[in-house]
């Protein structure tokens, strides 16, 4: 019986974090340009309605994960969890 000891493909297993936080980084400065020019939504994101100055995308990002949460109370929380909620 022949045993395989060929090394892992670590490289090829780090390529989606490193892509992810490239995507991720162009994402965060292509907002903070949004918001220092002071551009308006061609579209609309999240609660913000189109035509609206461009929040930072911090905002948006903190917004939708708390209304994801919060609208979730009911479903699949134990009871210690809900009351943490606030």
């Amino acid at each position: 019986m022949r045993i395989n000891t060929k090394e892992p493909l670590v490289r090829v297993l780090a390529m989606p974090m490193a892509v992810g936080n490239i995507i991720m980084g162009l994402m965060v400065i292509v907002s903070g340009i949004a918001v220092k020019t002071e551009t308006t939504l061609p579209f609309r994101m999240s609660s913000h309605i189109k035509g609206s100055v461009c929040p930072p995308i911090a905002y948006t990002i903190i917004e939708d994960v708390i209304a994801v949460e919060v609208g979730n109370v009911g479903e699949g929380l134990t009871p210690h969890s809900r009351n943490n909620l606030g």
